[in-house]
């Protein structure tokens, strides 16, 4: 009874056309309508699934991008509400909303989510989701000064592809490969960075200056790479959003597994790049005596000494505040039930 509805319907044709395996991947808007907490209804919707390429072959995996009327948002707020259904390796949805709350109360950047529990078209995709706001929607323009006017995001993420056709030489989405990149210097040609960094606001202007310009870098070593990294990045938001990530034993992310699932954000104020975490399904997956540190460039510079001492005092506090049993067992209790 805590938990919130949200029951999509699609015509027939439509479920067997979205669901189609040559389709999984589409991005097609189709048309639908969402019954909320089964007495707000929202009529003439668009929807197409919601997954990684490796997550749509499977209907427990499934989710929805859900696309709202202007005149009738989600909430009063939201024009497109994510329902996320990965659980990454079978979890359920309750661990990262858990993590969610607790890199929240830490002060990391990051968008409110609910629990709630979707009737989907299909019986095989019903269960337990989340309920994700995008951070370019409504987020980063209340939380940042001229948030949504000036500042860019961009996701970090891998280019998957898939390796096989069918008879008709329509692409299977699996098997699949990836490709990714590190925050490196790739060149100058935006283009190089264009599918590893995708643009998620102001799509128009297309402007990738800064993002590579805060790329680069990160090729620095040494003093030049301190010097740099002062100008290009707000480094100590960067450390304590590392810090919880790291805690929380979250795998298939930048430096634990994958070179994936964060945001970065320019800052309009500033024009310095913030780490926002992302997609943190595959949590509490680490060894409790993995390091703390992990691998690739981020890596390397959160090792630099004068980081290094600000990333365990951003550890200490999370463990003091957040990250331990008194503060937490109550809302685990109230996430589980």
């Amino acid at each position: 009874s805590k938990a919130h509805n949200m029951r999509i319907l699609m015509s027939p044709a439509n479920i067997a056309l979205q669901n189609a395996v040559t389709n999984l991947m589409s991005n097609e808007n189709l048309p639908c309508t969402v019954i909320y907490d089964e007495r707000q209804v929202y009529y003439d919707m668009l929807i197409w699934l919601k997954s990684s390429e490796r997550g749509r072959v499977d209907p427990t995996r499934i989710g929805f991008h859900l696309e709202f009327h202007p005149d009738e948002l989600f909430r009063g707020v939201h024009p497109v509400m994510l329902v996320d259904r990965s659980g990454g390796g079978g979890r359920p949805q309750q661990e990262e909303i858990v993590v969610k709350h607790m890199v929240i109360h830490a002060g990391v950047p990051e968008v409110n989510s609910d629990l709630c529990r979707v009737i989907a078209p299909q019986s095989a995709q019903n269960g337990w989701a989340i309920l994700f706001p995008r951070y370019e929607d409504n987020f980063i323009g209340t939380a940042f000064t001229n948030g949504g006017n000036g500042g860019i995001l961009h996701e970090f993420e891998l280019t998957y592809y898939p390796l096989t056709a069918d008879a008709g030489g329509y692409k299977l989405p699996s098997p699949d490969n990836v490709q990714g990149v590190d925050f490196t210097d790739l060149g100058n040609d935006k283009e190089i960075y264009r599918y590893n960094f995708i643009i998620k606001n102001h799509r128009n202007e297309d402007d990738y200056s800064t993002l590579i310009s805060f790329a680069q870098s990160w090729s620095l070593t040494g003093a030049a790479l301190d010097a740099r990294l002062r100008l290009t990045t707000d480094m100590d938001e960067w450390l304590s959003a590392y810090a919880m990530v790291s805690l929380c034993g979250i795998a298939d992310m930048y430096t634990f597994g994958n070179n994936h699932n964060l945001m970065t954000y320019i800052r309009p104020s500033d024009g310095r790049v913030l780490y926002f975490p992302w997609d943190m399904d595959f949590c509490f997956s680490q060894s409790a005596t993995a390091p703390l540190v992990g691998d690739q460039n981020l890596g390397r510079i959160v090792n630099l000494p004068g980081n290094l001492r600000r990333f365990y005092a951003h550890i200490v506090d999370d463990i003091n505040t957040t990250y331990n049993t008194p503060y937490m067992a109550s809302w685990i209790s109230h996430y589980d039930s």
